[in-house]
């Protein structure tokens, strides 16, 4: 059986290969020279452009046999009674299949291996030093700064860390961090006022919009309690957070307490209909919302330009009770940064309207929030979900059957509010921990 796949799951096995035949075909090679001629011969992709280092995809044919298409493989190609490449810098290679970063017509290797141009004696890297970055304007490139130990680098970006200076205020990154030796180049003013959480030696407020900061989960604009949704915006635009939800508190009367203090994250949001009865995009009517369950494991991402997003599933459940006495089912959600592990210093917390309770009732405009009472305002509201009626409540509102709610509202919910207002307690199975 044969399928496509794409990401770098696929094309990491490939380019290993790639390697291990380079590797075989030159066996005094060492990494560099392998990783070299992998990306000198790669395949210009043009839609890679400015995405990859090498803009393009690797060439196994052109890598190990024939790196200038000439159809001549190139240890013959390089040997003058055979072919007509010279190799000036003596790496097996035609030099027409090299850089030359100058340009002056002559291959990288060849300017060093002439002493044309040098290559930071003892530690070079095979690229002339005047085609590399000279940040702090010493005269010596800043690769060779690194290696040779002038130059810290540490947070290993290849920059000097005295060129750093994510943040913009005038100050080294690991000035910023630390004010190092009394008297030393880092005893400047201002120094020592950033965090770095993670030890990357990169100040935190480049990471995030300030992680000492990190804004909780805002609350939905005009939200309502909602029976099995969580609904919340993940703000902290620029920064990779997770969403962590613990069950703070669950009702006494399902008998899930063993599940309290349950910690889970939230999961890769969808497109759900907002339509009674459709689930997945294309929609009738149109509109979607954005949907996630909980898994066991953290998902970083950059969540700001999801917006709303409404969680659900087996784990959320609502309150109990009735107008009398309430037993709370409370969640808190907190963000958590990639990182450091750093949660936002507050949660938004949220408590659950009670089993079957949609709505107040219709006010002439919109269904109003729940009210603490399963009447007949509940069932008329679901039903009118149901019924695609203009104003009716939203999906996240209606939809309450299920385990894990099916995304639709149908029979199957009017009946559960239908049982709610019979005095029904709520029937599914509940919580179910993370192996």
């Amino acid at each position: 059986l044969y399928g496509f796949k794409n990401g770098t799951s696929m094309a990491s096995p490939h380019v290993a290969g790639v390697v291990a035949l380079v590797t075989g075909r030159y066996p005094s090679w060492d990494w560099r020279m392998v990783r070299d001629r992998i990306f000198w011969t790669v395949r210009p992709v043009p839609s890679l452009n400015d995405i990859t280092v090498t803009e393009g995809v690797v060439n196994a044919l052109a890598a190990v046999w024939d790196c200038n298409g000439n159809g001549i493989d190139d240890l013959c190609d390089i040997d003058p009674a055979c072919g007509s490449s010279s190799d000036c810098g003596g790496n097996l290679t035609p030099d027409e299949c090299e850089p030359d970063c100058q340009p002056n017509g002559v291959a990288d290797s060849c300017d060093i291996f002439q002493g044309t141009s040098t290559d930071c004696p003892g530690y070079g890297n095979g690229i002339p030093d005047e085609c590399e970055p000279d940040c702090n304007g010493n005269g010596v490139a800043d690769s060779c700064d690194i290696a040779t130990g002038t130059s810290a680098d540490c947070n290993y970006n290849d920059v000097p860390d005295e060129c750093d200076d994510c943040n913009g205020n005038g100050i080294p990154d690991p000035c910023d961090i630390d004010c190092q030796a009394l008297g030393g180049s880092c005893d400047i003013p201002g120094c020592g006022m950033s965090n770095n959480c993670n030890g990357n030696c990169l100040p935190d407020e480049c990471e995030c919009s300030a992680i000492a900061y990190l804004e909780p989960p805002i609350a939905e604009v005009g939200g309502v309690g909602k029976n099995r949704y969580l609904s919340f915006v993940p703000g902290n635009p620029g920064c990779r957070t997770a969403f962590r939800v613990v069950i703070e508190l669950l009702p006494d009367d399902y008998g899930f307490e063993a599940f309290e203090e349950t910690i889970m994250w939230v999961d890769h949001p969808v497109d759900v209909c907002e339509g009674s009865a459709s689930v997945d995009p294309p929609c009738t009517p149109p509109g979607t919302f954005k949907g996630a369950r909980l898994t066991c494991d953290p998902v970083y991402q950059d969540w700001s330009s999801i917006g709303l997003m409404h969680v659900y599933d087996d784990e959320i459940v609502p309150s109990a009770g009735d107008e009398l006495f309430v037993s709370q089912a409370v969640y808190s959600i907190r963000a958590i940064h990639e990182g450091c592990g750093t949660p936002s210093a507050n949660a938004l917390v949220v408590t659950m309207s009670q089993w079957g309770d949609i709505t107040g009732g219709w006010d002439g405009v919109s269904w109003t929030g729940p009210d603490g009472v399963v009447d007949q305002n509940d069932i008329d509201a679901v039903v009118a979900k149901f019924q695609y009626w203009p104003g009716a409540v939203s999906k996240t509102r209606g939809d309450i059957a299920k385990d894990v709610p099916d995304r639709l509202v149908n029979f199957t919910d009017i009946g559960r509010v239908v049982d709610a207002y019979n005095g029904g307690l709520y029937s599914y199975d509940g919580p179910e921990a993370c192996p």
